[in-house]
């Protein structure tokens, strides 16, 4: 067997493959002699068809497996023989047409490569990690959302005016640009007033309406509505408020402390502090990695393989669509495509870089690094380690835990090699 090999880029070549006549020729005798064992052809007896009339009747046939399966037996360990490491299957560009009067029979395949990369840049990458300081307004703020989601509703003794924070039950006509849209009306609508869910107009007309009123609000829709033949057009609404009930808190005390899973309002504060730094610790950590990610491709711009990137490309697209959909927000597919392409071609040049990084470094996932992960998912998700390492018997998912550990290792190591300055967060915590 002869190789030889052609570069077409930093991540692509050309691997030429080269099969003497003498194992083409013995390849083709064993296909002819193997089906002359079992084909069955009219006017002779299995077995004893002559090889002549053999080659008449398969010798296509014949040739196409053949090759097929020189090529399946020859390509990986020309592969294996030039020490090239391709990242996706390789691709048939040329294949002779098999014959046992060639000298030599060849064919071409196409390959994407890892790129070569001399050493991974790090000098200069200098990062911040935000830190949050939990305060007892944000403790404050968790117990208010406690008592929201306990809350009640009652109609308002004596009646009032709707003001924020009350439920409305409403009723309203739509007429776009004049016309009268029976797609868009609305009756028993439950709504909550002055909480920013509703387009603005329409929020700040509900706020002091009595049950029973009704009013015709001007609005203009959005140019992110989610139906693009309603953006940036104006609309009358014929509002009628039918019902209004008030929200009725619970006073901040053990009951409510109780209700919300907690042993006492006491233990309620300590647990809600002790989630709220976990969390600043989470999201400073999480943005850290993201803001080390990003200053590792800047610094090292090497060539990425383009159906990696292809691949990518896909899966960022779907991420972005969805994000869009659950926001409720309107995306252009086009736009979607391009930033899904430049974002590829990053998160797969990352990865690169991330690999070699493992590599040089012999980082490896030992079984106590995965039962380490095994019991940090049974505490996030309440359940028995037994449990999780039973779950993770599959193949793929032990493999997909193993990736998983393996990236937090090379992550801190990256994060270990370059200067990292805390910094007091300016945003808030949720923000």
């Amino acid at each position: 067997m002869q190789t030889t090999v052609s570069r077409l880029s930093p991540v692509e070549v050309e691997l030429q493959v080269k099969l003497p006549k003498e194992q083409v020729t013995a390849a083709l005798s064993k296909a002819f002699n193997d089906l002359g064992k079992v084909a069955e052809i009219k006017g002779f007896r299995k077995g004893k068809v002559p090889l002549h009339i053999l080659k008449q009747y398969y010798g296509g046939r014949v040739a196409t497996d053949v090759a097929s399966k020189l090529v399946d037996e020859s390509l990986p360990r020309a592969i294996d023989a030039e020490k090239l490491d391709p990242v996706v299957s390789p691709t048939l560009t040329k294949v002779d047409v098999l014959d046992e009067k060639v000298e030599a029979w060849s064919f071409t395949a196409k390959l994407e490569i890892r790129p070569e990369v001399a050493d991974v840049v790090l000098d200069g990458i200098e990062l911040k990690r935000k830190v949050w300081s939990v305060t007892d307004e944000m403790v404050a703020k968790r117990i208010e959302e406690a008592r929201e989601l306990h809350s009640s509703l009652r109609t308002p003794e004596p009646l009032r005016p709707a003001q924020a924070g009350d439920q409305a039950t409403i009723d309203y006509d739509v007429k776009v640009e004049g016309a009268d849209r029976e797609d868009l009306k609305q009756r028993n609508r439950t709504v909550v007033v002055g909480k920013g869910r509703l387009l603005e107009e329409l929020d700040k007309a509900l706020v002091g309406m009595n049950v029973n009123d009704t009013k015709d609000v001007e609005v203009t829709f959005p140019e992110t509505h989610p139906r693009e033949d309603l953006r940036n057009k104006k609309a009358v609404l014929s509002l009628s408020l039918k019902e209004l009930r008030e929200t009725v808190l619970p006073a901040i005390d053990d009951e409510l402390a109780k209700d919300a899973g907690y042993e006492s309002l006491e233990n309620m504060k300590t647990k809600l502090r002790a989630t709220l730094e976990s969390q600043a610790k989470e999201r400073g950590e999480h943005e850290l990695r993201e803001a080390a990610i990003n200053a590792l491709v800047e610094k090292n711009p090497i060539a990425v393989p383009p159906t990696l990137v292809k691949n990518a490309v896909g899966i960022v697209a779907r991420e972005m669509v969805q994000y869009a959909r659950v926001r409720n927000e309107a995306f252009d597919a086009e736009a979607i495509v391009k930033d899904a392409t430049e974002q590829a071609e990053s998160r797969v040049r990352a990865g690169l870089l991330l690999a070699e990084m493992a590599r040089k470094a012999n980082l490896q996932v030992t079984d106590a690094d995965l039962e380490a992960r095994f019991e940090e998912l049974a505490k996030e998700t309440n359940k028995a380690v037994a449990r999780v390492r039973a779950e993770h018997r599959d193949n793929d998912k032990r493999t997909a835990l193993a990736n998983a550990v393996l990236e937090d290792k090379v992550l801190s190591l990256l994060i270990s090699k370059v200067k990292v300055e805390e910094v007091a967060a300016e945003e808030p915590l949720d923000g």
